[in-house]
């Protein structure tokens, strides 16, 4: 693959660093563990969760790997008669990824590769979620397009032991390492997707949009998408369609382009050759660029980076901060280079969405205020608890109900 940068000079030092200390997995590298009657052990108030064994020794495999880094790992459970049993064979899939269309694509599916080894075929998946948490339609989908009945799909909320129970080694850690046998997932994934509608057949060239995301979208882009439907680029809102439509969409594109995201991740389902387009939407060097890259890596899906970012208060690629986007020197420079038709009209910044920004930033910013101001009264008040656990957890739903986090 080939990967190219419309962006200021440390943006792209920065992040070829990042993406050369990134690494894609052989087969011989990711394997599995099996523990008889093992427990899947969810801790509720510390919200954390791990595979033990019948001594209550914790598999080191089961903790989540992000970035590089081993999650915390949860106190063993009480030994207890009272811990339910399920008389099963099942597969430990994770805990805590199935909320996030992106994240579930990427980290939620990472032990899911025992799906390619018939010697699972009869397994179930267990995956675990805090209590009241229920999967979502997209995870029964994907497990059914890998293969896996929905009656193999089991849903734990709290800690439960099983007959016996394989732990697979994550196939991904974000932004840090993808492994082939990921890539195989998600081929596998793309050729037992339905067909897509007819007017869905046969586009060649695809624009992502995020406008239709309500309060989660960024301003500006339509002036962007805009100029990119002028040079025959179909627009397309990917959550107003089913799975299988957006994969089998990806599936036949040969140039897809987005702002950053979890739209782009479905990069995952293009063929070899083609060309991913990713606009920057945030002006801070931290990004999602080495998750993107890795996507892009193991499918040979070429990754252009185009600075699109006209904030007035610089972000990185995950806060709550508004953010803003228009036709920065990088974009013009890479309409250029690409030959694209437009005229000087489409590059003034539209100062509707421009004035909408501005309003929003100011709500952003009397908020991130009352925060800190109230923020140490809740801490004072959750004092109260009687554990430093307890004292965290309380502190937690406080700033929940609170600043609606």
């Amino acid at each position: 693959m080939d990967i190219k940068f419309y962006t200021r000079d440390t943006v792209e030092s920065q992040h070829r660093i990042t993406i050369e200390n990134t690494k894609i997995l052989d087969d011989n590298q990711i394997n599995a563990v099996n523990i008889p009657n093992g427990i899947i052990h969810i801790d509720r108030i510390a919200s954390k969760c791990g595979v033990f064994d019948k001594n209550n020794q914790f598999c080191v495999r089961s903790a989540r790997q992000r970035y590089g880094r081993t999650s915390s790992i949860p106190n063993a459970p009480r030994k207890s008669s009272d811990i339910p049993f399920i008389d099963q064979d099942v597969i430990f899939a994770g805990f805590g990824l199935t909320f996030h269309f992106g994240h579930f694509l990427i980290e939620g599916m990472s032990r899911i590769w025992t799906a390619l080894d018939k010697k699972y075929d009869k397994f179930k998946y267990v995956f675990a979620e805090k209590p009241g948490v229920k999967l979502p339609k997209y995870v029964y989908r994907f497990m059914n397009m890998l293969g896996i009945p929905d009656e193999n799909i089991i849903l734990v909320n709290k800690t439960t032991r099983f007959r016996n129970i394989v732990v697979p080694d994550q196939s991904v850690d974000i932004a840090r390492y993808s492994s082939h046998k990921m890539g195989r997932i998600y081929n596998k994934i793309s050729s037992n997707c339905l067909p897509p509608p007819t007017n869905f057949v046969n586009i060649n060239k695809v624009y992502l949009t995020r406008t239709a995301m309500g309060k989660r979208r960024t301003f500006g882009e339509e002036q962007i998408q805009n100029i990119f439907a002028k040079n025959g680029f179909t627009v397309i809102s990917p959550e107003k369609l089913s799975l299988d439509t957006q994969i089998q969409i990806m599936k036949n594109a040969s140039v897809v382009a987005g702002l950053a995201g979890t739209a782009l991740h479905l990069a995952a389902f293009m063929k070899p050759g083609s060309t991913l387009i990713q606009i920057k939407r945030n002006r801070m060097i931290p990004d999602n660029i080495a998750v993107q890259y890795l996507i892009n890596k193991i499918q040979d899906v070429n990754l252009v980076l185009v600075d699109g970012s006209t904030e007035e208060k610089p972000t990185s690629h995950f806060t709550p901060c508004p953010q803003i986007v228009g036709t920065t020197e990088y974009i013009v420079k890479f309409l250029d280079d690409n030959h694209f038709q437009y005229d000087k009209s489409d590059l003034r910044p539209n100062a509707q969405e421009t004035n909408a920004y501005k309003s929003e930033l100011r709500k952003y910013k009397i908020a991130r205020f009352y925060k800190k101001a109230t923020l140490p009264i809740l801490r004072i008040i959750s004092m109260i608890g009687i554990t430093t656990k307890f004292r965290r957890y309380l502190l937690q739903q406080m700033e929940h109900v609170f600043y609606k986090q």
